[in-house]
């Protein structure tokens, strides 16, 4: 279980409930003359419009949620690396046995996020322990045996990040092409349920990217509920992609090591043999009983020439998620992944191999 994930999507579910609170809904000005014309709803809708923002009001507020979506998914990266990194690296292979280039990119990264990490005095001793961290990896890059990578090689250099900085994270674990990789897993696992479609996650992000800046340093900039509403979900889409990657490259470089060092584009989709669904089913003319959850097993999904994308029959059904997902953990392998939806096909949570 990622403490990162669980606290990622707590803030995603946030910004989507105020979105679909009534306090930020404005009501149309059409709307608003029927009301003062008589309507026999008029009473309903003057109780109701105390509780309602003002339109400037619900720009601001709209304007501080894009910011404080964009900085959960900035510290879901973060925080992920973090997590990675440290729950195996005493699996590491030694540092100087991966590729030239691999090293040179690690390091020049290591290096500058370093130089341009933000701290005030108030955060003197964190920033002088991130300093101890550095050193350590540093220390131990000519190490014959498993060394430590810091998390920094994954991170963004500057105060926020970008399309190149997201992708350049992955590309130092040698995932191939990472947004081209990123599409695939989407366009794969989440394209094809039902409240999903196609999408290019890379211009998405990019637009995302702008939006944020344009939300916290122009003041003219407005940010409508509309808009906002989307962006939890492309968020979350990308972020299950990123995670995918990210925590397969890790667990291949631990397990696959003489592979991984030898191809600095070994990891991508093709290498998801199989990978497991839970959905959430309400009852319907087949079954009468109440809602159930059931697991399904996708198989050669992202290997174009196999066909085959495993039954339709639920490998194992039950009242309780939890109970799935504690059967699924004890029954995956290797790089295999989960994903959990809800009954309209919404991308609900999801687990990896690390």
């Amino acid at each position: 279980m990622s403490d990162a994930r669980v606290q990622f999507l707590g803030a995603l579910k946030a910004v989507s409930d105020v979105c679909d609170h009534r306090i930020i809904q404005q009501v149309p000005k059409e709307g608003k003359e029927a009301y003062k014309e008589g309507s026999s709803e008029k009473e309903d809708y003057d109780d109701d419009s105390k509780y309602r923002l003002s339109e400037t009001e619900s720009t601001l507020v709209c304007k501080g949620l894009m910011v404080a979506s964009f900085n959960a998914f900035e510290n879901f990266i973060e925080e992920r690396w973090i997590e990675l990194l440290n729950s195996t690296k005493s699996n590491y292979p030694a540092f100087r046995s991966l590729p030239d280039k691999t090293q040179v990119k690690m390091l020049e990264n290591v290096i500058g996020v370093l130089g341009r990490y933000y701290f005030d005095s108030s955060e003197l001793a964190a920033f002088k322990g991130q300093v101890m961290d550095v050193g350590n990896f540093f220390a131990n890059v000519n190490a014959a045996g498993g060394g430590y990578i810091h998390p920094f090689v994954g991170r963004w250099q500057g105060s926020n990040i970008s399309v190149e900085e997201l992708a350049k994270g992955l590309a130092c674990f040698h995932v191939r092409k990472p947004w081209k990789s990123m599409q695939l897993v989407y366009d794969v696992v989440l394209s094809s349920s039902s409240v999903s479609f196609h999408a290019n996650l890379q211009e998405d992000f990019k637009a995302i990217v702008k939006k944020r800046h344009a939300a916290a340093h122009d003041m003219h900039t407005v940010i409508t509920r509309l808009s906002l509403s989307e962006v939890p979900h492309m968020l979350r889409n990308i972020a299950f992609c990123y995670d995918i990657l990210a925590s397969s490259a890790v667990y291949l470089m631990c397990a696959d090591g003489i592979n991984f060092t030898k191809d600095r584009n070994y990891v991508q989709p093709t290498l998801f043999e199989k990978y497991w669904e839970i959905r959430k089913r309400m009852p319907g003319k087949a079954r009468k009983s109440g809602y159930d959850y059931a697991a399904y097993a996708r198989v050669g999904a992202f290997d174009c020439s196999s066909g085959r994308v495993g039954s339709g029959r639920a490998r194992k059904v039950d009242v309780n998620d939890q109970m799935l997902l504690k059967w699924f953990r004890e029954n995956r392998r290797g790089i295999e992944f989960i994903v959990q939806f809800s009954e309209s096909g919404s991308l609900i949570n999801w687990e990896t191999c690390i």
